[in-house]
């Protein structure tokens, strides 16, 4: 049996993640082959059927490191 996880994607996190590939995102070889992959492998589910600890394009998150002081962030694509 398998342990790998499967990612989920929306289908506009899916869309965006397409785009950032057609549009030739830079020459970050192993940035391209991660999204590649991860678009090979998704599984596409709508947004209200994601458990509400997951991260689409365009959520904010808060989160802290080591201990340290809770930080909140915006998950963005590239462009932005």
């Amino acid at each position: 049996m398998s342990t790998a996880i499967v990612p989920e994607l929306t289908p506009r996190d899916f869309s965006i993640l397409e785009n950032m590939l057609a549009d030739h995102i830079g020459h970050d070889e192993l940035l391209i082959a991660a999204i590649r992959k991860k678009l090979d492998f998704a599984r596409i589910v709508f947004a209200d059927d994601l458990a509400r600890d997951v991260v689409t394009i365009g959520s904010r998150v808060i989160f802290g490191i080591n201990g340290g002081f809770p930080m909140e962030r915006r998950l963005v694509a590239i462009e932005h």
